[in-house]
């Protein structure tokens, strides 16, 4: 959690206390394959050029694929570091949890594809 927002509207009330004694937020990410499709599904809203990325994986193991966002979590927009810091993007990174979810997101999502 870097965003210093969340942070102040957690110590006060306005959001649950979501980080743990390390400071890092704990989700989930899911995927599930149903025949020839499969599913990844993220803790809020994916930036398009992260997501294609993760889809190109997809692609070569499922002929369908989709995207399920706001799932199991809805911390706002996931993007890439660069994107976050790049000023480009001033509302998507007032609205998410920090520059890290990106990568972390990513790589969790392409561990689950090489399992199966």
């Amino acid at each position: 959690m870097q965003n210093k927002n969340f942070i102040k509207a957690a110590k006060y009330g306005f959001l649950p206390e979501l980080r743990g004694e390390d400071g890092k937020l704990e989700t989930e990410v899911n995927y599930l394959r149903i025949g020839n499709a499969g599913i990844i599904t993220a803790p809020g809203e994916v930036f398009p050029s992260l997501g294609l990325e993760v889809r190109k994986t997809m692609k070569e193991k499922n002929e369908i694929t989709f995207f399920f966002g706001l799932t199991n979590s809805a911390f706002g927009y996931i993007l890439r570091a660069e994107d976050y810091h790049s000023g480009k993007y001033r509302y998507a990174t007032n609205v998410s949890v920090g520059s890290d979810i990106g990568e972390e997101w990513k790589k969790a999502a392409l561990e689950l594809l090489e399992d199966k």
